[in-house]
């Protein structure tokens, strides 16, 4: 099977076998990025589904992956091969052609400098010391600024200030607005551990790099979404060639007989959607994924308006007889 791994803004087919391991798969995309001989898949970090992968001798199959999935890595710089001249600074990179500098080194007078491609997106880039990230999502780049937080308190600078919201509140948000992805389909990873509400703000560095996965959570509604799209086209399908079976049944002549064969064949395919979509709702979605069970409600409808032309469909093959 062929799955696509994201390193940095680079993206990586990789093929393994069925019953590969994920130690399997990191060595692969080793191959793939044609590391050193010294590196080894221990080196390599595997995200899946925004989880990082704890047991290199695991099958990728027994975790969900099949052929077309979609995976994130963080790969350290000594498994790639040696940059061109003009890199530098060590952290976790993208691939040959993509190697910035670690994001946030402090200057001489305090601000944070940032290497390698600007930060296009997001907030602008403070030059005045106040507390912010990079965060690292789907080949782009976001500044977010945070509340300026005591460690110790918990709550804005100068004391008497009322509680300042957690930076990872204000980091999900911040984000939901610039990606379009909800807070609870977030998964923000920082120094290869998520960024939980649980972190002390002083952990974060200024300029820290976060990396930001669909949680499983989101990953799970994107599939729900996908799958409930697959059904509506196969339904809108199915139902307008059951329309076109009618007519040419209620038309008769010579392409009566040949209708009535394809007829047959919709009809099978009819009955097993309707199964689907009665499924799909009673459950709120495929794998009850929260926010799907409108969306199979309205498409139940469209369901039932096809088994009203199956049974016309029936009626006419009847009539034929």
């Amino acid at each position: 099977m062929q799955v696509t791994i994201t390193v940095g803004r680079h993206k990586h087919p990789v093929v393994v076998p069925a019953d590969a391991t994920w130690a399997d798969l990191a060595a692969a995309l080793l191959a793939a990025l044609a590391a050193p001989a010294a590196a080894r898949p221990a080196d390599v970090k595997l995200l899946w589904r925004g989880r990082a992968v704890t047991d290199p001798a695991a099958g990728v199959t027994a975790a969900g992956v099949t052929d077309g999935s979609r995976l994130v890595a963080l790969v350290p710089r000594a498994c790639l091969p040696a940059a061109p001249s003009g890199g530098g600074g060590r952290g976790v990179v993208g691939g040959p052609a993509s190697m910035p500098a670690a994001v946030g080194a402090a200057s001489a007078t305090g601000v944070a400098g940032v290497s390698g491609p600007p930060v296009m997106l997001g907030d602008p880039l403070p030059t005045d010391g106040s507390p912010y990230v990079v965060v690292l999502h789907g080949g782009a780049r976001y500044c977010v600024l945070l509340p300026v937080m005591s460690a110790a308190t918990g709550v804005a600078d100068g004391g008497g200030a009322p509680h300042s919201p957690h930076p990872h509140a204000v980091l999900t948000e911040r984000l939901a607005a610039l990606t379009g992805l909800p807070p609870h389909h977030q998964a923000l990873i920082y120094r290869g551990a998520p960024l939980t509400p649980a972190l002390d703000p002083a952990a974060l560095s200024l300029g820290a790099k976060v990396l930001l996965l669909r949680s499983a959570a989101g990953a799970d509604a994107a599939e729900a979404a996908t799958d409930m799209a697959a059904v509506a086209a196969d339904v809108a399908d199915t139902t307008s060639r059951l329309r076109g079976v009618l007519a040419s049944v209620r038309g008769g002549g010579g392409g009566a007989a040949a209708a009535e064969v394809t007829g047959a064949v919709l009809l099978t395919r009819a009955e097993e959607l309707v199964r689907v979509v009665a499924d799909r709702q009673q459950n709120g979605g495929r794998a009850g994924t929260e926010g799907v069970g409108p969306g199979w409600g309205n498409l139940a409808a469209a369901a039932e308006a096809m088994e009203g032309l199956m049974l016309q469909v029936r009626e006419a093959f009847r009539r034929e007889h």
